[in-house]
Formats: structure tokens, C-alpha cells, sequence
């Protein structure tokens, strides 16, 4: 599902991003990367939205403490 849109696509088509307190936002293409991460539907629009920190913080549920 998509955090921003909250609507319901296949894993597959969904990009998937974790937040790492040195590197910030940082994309995860092959889904793999250790940490919690957000999904997000390639719409343009979820994309931008997704770079607001107030909703990064609250849909990857607070790993971003302190920024």
C-alpha cells in the first residue's frame, strides 16, 4: 500500500524508500536494505508529497527521531 495515497498496488509496483540519520531519504530499489522501510506508488504526486518530513515522520512510524 502506498503511505502517501493509502491506495493498494502489488509490491512490485510500489518504490520502496528507508530513512537512515546520515543518509536521509535514501531509495531501495531491490528491497532489500536493512531498517524500516515506506512504499510508495510511482505517482509524481506521492513522490512529492513523500519528501514532506511531517508525513515522513509519521508514516514510516518515527524513524526519523531528532530531525
Amino acid at each position: 500500500m502506498c503511505v502517501v495515497c493509502r491506495n493498494r498496488f502489488p509490491k512490485t509496483e510500489l518504490l520502496r524508500f528507508i530513512f537512515d540519520s546520515e543518509r536521509g531519504q535514501v531509495a531501495d530499489p531491490r528491497q532489500r536494505l536493512p531498517g524500516r522501510g515506506c512504499y510508495v506508488c510511482k505517482t509524481e504526486s506521492c513522490l512529492d508529497k513523500l519528501t514532506s518530513t511531517r508525513i515522513r515522520r509519521k508514516r514510516c512510524k518515527g524513524e526519523m527521531h531528532g530531525q
